[in-house]
């Protein structure tokens, strides 16, 4: 199994803040960049391949991820006050629509 997913506390995997701090005018501009794994519970099977793209099983549903979502971006929020989310995955590949469905509807309706 590949590191995936989120964990009861809110926390991705493959967590990674970039930031760029920019002097224009005696003013200091700071641009945050976070990215981390899709913040539901979900795994791939690799079946010993290096592949990166196996089929992804969703491992716990909806309504059992609303308060580690909830708790991720709550915690995002605090940290960073303004939070724009854009969405990496590829609509086209059957085995990420699955994440990408399970997303929106957490974002939205959360």
């Amino acid at each position: 199994m590949n590191a995936r997913g989120i964990d009861d506390n809110g926390n991705v995997a493959n967590y990674v803040e970039t930031e760029q701090l920019v002097l224009v005018n005696n003013f200091l501009y700071s641009f945050v960049i976070l990215r981390g794994s899709v913040p539901l519970f979900w795994q791939q099977n690799s079946n010993g391949k290096t592949k990166l793209h196996e089929d992804v099983e969703i491992t716990r549903s909806l309504e059992m991820t609303v308060e580690p979502f909830t708790k991720h971006f709550k915690s995002m929020i605090a940290d960073y006050k303004h939070v724009h989310c854009v969405d990496l995955l590829k609509d086209l590949r059957e085995r990420e629509d699955k994440l990408t469905q399970g997303y929106y509807k957490l974002f939205f309706d959360s």
